[in-house]
């Protein structure tokens, strides 16, 4: 599951990235938060496909795409900051702010899609559920850790 996670961070063959998760797993002693997360995404990316009434198993990237943009159900990104979808390698944004970005820029070039505010939306969330595991006795290395991520 953190390989879904670093593919949707753009990270996908960063070998310190998944290092410094194992590292923060270890010392936390958890090591459900990246299936947790990533769970949590893929649930978030459905339910908004599925209002948009679009099967990511029959479609192409670039067809997911065009039906996130064309729609005028905007309030289906209220809940999604950290949501993205990978079909293929390729990522799709399901942030509100990079949905509107694109649409203001008539980002139909697939190309230029945006995924920063996602990407940064969802470095903060792992940052924010491993800091849920310190305590006085890993809370320094915790941090470390996290701050390499």
């Amino acid at each position: 599951m953190a390989k879904k996670i670093a593919k949707l961070l753009g990270r996908g063959r960063d070998r310190l990235f998944d290092l410094t998760l194992s590292d923060l797993e270890k010392a936390t002693g958890s090591h459900d938060v990246d299936i947790e997360l990533s769970l949590e995404i893929e649930s978030r990316g459905r339910k908004i496909f599925n209002e948009l009434g679009i099967d990511l198993k029959d479609c192409t990237i670039h067809e997911a795409y065009n039906a996130v943009l064309l729609t005028k159900k905007r309030k289906i990104f209220e809940d999604s900051d950290f949501t993205g979808i990978l079909i293929g390698e390729s990522i799709i944004s399901l942030n509100k702010n990079d949905v509107e970005e694109d649409r203001k820029n008539n980002s139909s070039n697939f190309k230029n899609r945006s995924v920063y505010n996602m990407q940064k939306s969802l470095i903060e969330e792992l940052k924010l559920r491993y800091r849920f595991y310190k305590n006085e006795h890993n809370e320094r290395q915790i941090e470390r850790l996290i701050n390499e991520l």
